[in-house]
């Protein structure tokens, strides 16, 4: 028989992602796109749509989806209540301060 060692830890106890800046846990993940050519970088949200392809703010190149001069650069998180972008959230695990360790 094994014993365990700490307790399971519970789905619904972990904590959302917060915005840094407002502290809303209305976070999500979003890509960052290149538009190579003349070199426009934000969300995709920021490319128009025109049906299945999008418009680059920039230049208005029509573009699409699979189309070269169009790239993921990386992600970033975005906030949906203050519309602040940042590189990592913040968890709650990492504000709960650490148990003092015994000597």
């Amino acid at each position: 028989m094994v014993e365990r060692t700490h307790a399971p830890v519970s789905r619904s106890r972990r904590a959302d992602p917060e915005c840094p800046d407002c502290g809303e846990g209305r976070v999500r993940r979003v890509g960052a796109f290149e538009h190579v050519r003349c070199g426009f970088v934000d969300v995709v949200a920021a490319f128009g749509a025109d049906g299945p392809a999008v418009v680059c703010p920039k230049c208005d190149a029509t573009l699409a989806p699979a189309d070269e001069d169009l790239r993921c650069v990386g992600f970033l998180y975005d906030c949906s209540s203050c519309d602040h972008r940042f590189d990592a959230p913040v968890s709650f695990a990492s504000r709960v301060p650490r148990a003092a360790e015994s000597d």
